[in-house]
């Protein structure tokens, strides 16, 4: 399984990459879309931030892709 497709069947990550906040607890998480992976913040002002510098963010979203694919991998051995 790629990462996209990870992504696509469910969100790995319970807190925002860029506040370090837990999804929900600022209102519903807001999902955006970058470059066809689809992200989720704890708010909208989170979003021009991870613009801003985007690799700073994603190698949070990364780590946690691949802790998740080595877990996967090793159940299924």
């Amino acid at each position: 399984m790629n990462e996209e497709e990870l992504l696509n069947s469910f969100y790995p990550l319970d807190f925002c990459i860029v506040s370090g906040s837990d999804l929900g607890d600022m209102g519903e998480p807001v999902s955006y879309d970058h470059n066809g992976t689809i992200i989720k913040f704890c708010c909208k002002p989170c979003i021009p931030k991870f613009r801003r510098n985007p690799e700073k963010y994603l190698v949070l979203l990364r780590e946690e892709l691949e802790a998740i694919n080595a877990s996967l991998e090793d159940n299924s051995s």
